[in-house]
């Protein structure tokens, strides 16, 4: 395709939904393995990570054409193995990379004893920008660095709280050094 549909005219209409699920083939290899000489085994990451670099940039090449947008709506590894938390890892580094919307599937972040699995959910535990005026460049989490500053271009934040007469006072709660502030605003 080189148009979204209904052409050019619906290019900020238009998102492109894709999935993207690594398969690698399993074979059964005795333990220790000994391979010939000039063989070389692919591992999971390995392969998965090959198949993504080109799914994340035949999309990217799709949009560049057809101007619209894209979202991956479905991926998903095992976050309880090591394996899988490494691709959950790659595809949201990915998913920064190419400045890619995306929604995780498959994951369930509550055990069989309804408590919640922080360690699964902090893999997908990415802080972005609510809403953005203007046209942003890149955004990127670092999940090895707790905080974020980037002083290149700094802007006065202004937060607009409407008037709510049914409130006696609001709430809003800061976060410093891991110690909560809490402010009272009175209308």
């Amino acid at each position: 395709f080189n148009t979204v549909p209904g052409g050019n005219l619906s290019a900020n209409l238009s998102v492109l939904s894709y999935h993207w699920y690594c398969t690698t083939l399993s074979i059964g290899l005795p333990i220790p393995v000994t391979l010939p000489p000039g063989v070389t085994l692919l591992t999971t990451g390995t392969t998965c990570n090959i198949q993504g670099d080109l799914i994340f940039q035949a999309v990217d090449n799709d949009i560049t054409q057809t101007r619209g947008s894209s979202f991956l709506t479905e991926f998903g590894f095992d976050g309880r193995t090591n394996t899988g938390a490494q691709q959950n890892d790659y595809v949201l580094d990915k998913s920064d990379q190419y400045f890619q919307s995306w929604t995780v599937w498959g994951q369930s972040f509550i055990n069989e004893s309804n408590n919640i699995q922080y360690d699964i959910l902090s893999q997908f535990n990415r802080p972005y920008a609510y809403a953005i005026a203007g046209t942003p460049l890149f955004m990127f989490y670092d999940r090895n660095d707790p905080c974020q500053v980037n002083n290149e271009k700094m802007v006065i934040l202004m937060t607009i709280f409407p008037l709510l007469n049914h409130f006696d006072h609001y709430h809003v709660w800061f976060v410093v050094n891991n110690e909560n502030i809490v402010i009272k605003m009175h209308f």
